[in-house]
């Protein structure tokens, strides 16, 4: 007998189909059924994956405008069983230190950062995040709010769809750079930009600058801005 979802994988391919119908071996048929299951398996953990029914959010608030809107967003996913975790001086802000965890710990297995504040909040988000490779989703609290996505009053909605899976993922370019001068070596990463400048008045400094690891030119100049296409904006 063969399973009608084993049978249209194989009708796709019409040479296992033959040896399948050509051999009494059923070591081979059982080796083609359990090709079949583990395709089965493979799908139903990426629906899994897509379909969040618990859930860990970190949040990342402006200190000085997310309060209210971080102790309802809180309360929200708690009362579905989500776990929710800030980092410490956040958690005062909010008034729960039992959601406080150090900035190491705070992105390590969680599904979701979401950045409550402007565009500057949203960068330190974008740095806690990166190591864990977390999306990060922006809420806008700021003036300008070019790299937040959701205003105050979709949150909820906006949290709804990431659970359902009925999202999108957006991958954004960083920049590591690493420094090398008389006092060694200092390494840095960003999401918008990398700045080198002179640190004394009246001089300009000489910059030998190199990409992926081979050099690319050198500049004299008071300084030098390496931007991404977000921080281009």
């Amino acid at each position: 007998y063969v399973f009608p979802r084993t049978h249209r994988r194989l009708r796709r391919d019409p040479s296992l189909l033959a040896v399948y119908h050509n051999t009494d071996d059923w070591r081979v048929r059982g080796r083609l059924h359990d090709l079949h299951w583990r395709f089965l398996r493979r799908t139903i953990a990426e629906r899994t994956r897509r379909i969040r029914l618990v859930s860990t959010f970190a949040l990342v608030l402006h200190r000085g405008r997310a309060g209210e809107l971080a102790r309802s967003t809180v309360e929200w996913l708690r009362e579905r069983g989500h776990e929710v975790r800030v980092v410490s001086e956040d958690a005062a802000v909010i008034g729960d230190p039992d959601l406080a965890v150090s900035a190491d710990e705070l992105c390590i297995g969680a599904d979701l950062v979401l950045s409550l504040g402007g565009d500057g909040t949203m960068l330190r988000a974008v740095d806690l995040a990166a190591p864990e490779d977390v999306p990060v989703l922006g809420v806008n609290l700021g003036q300008l709010g070019y790299l937040t996505e959701v205003e105050p009053s979709g949150v909820r909605m906006a949290l709804k769809r990431f659970l359902a899976g009925s999202y999108q993922l957006e991958e954004r370019m960083r920049l590591d750079a690493v420094v090398t001068d008389a006092d060694g070596e200092r390494r840095s990463s960003a999401l918008n930009e990398v700045v080198g400048e002179k640190s004394e008045m009246g001089h300009t400094v000489r910059l030998e600058v190199g990409l992926d690891g081979r050099p690319f030119t050198s500049y004299v100049a008071d300084g030098l801005i390496l931007a991404t296409p977000t921080g281009s904006t």
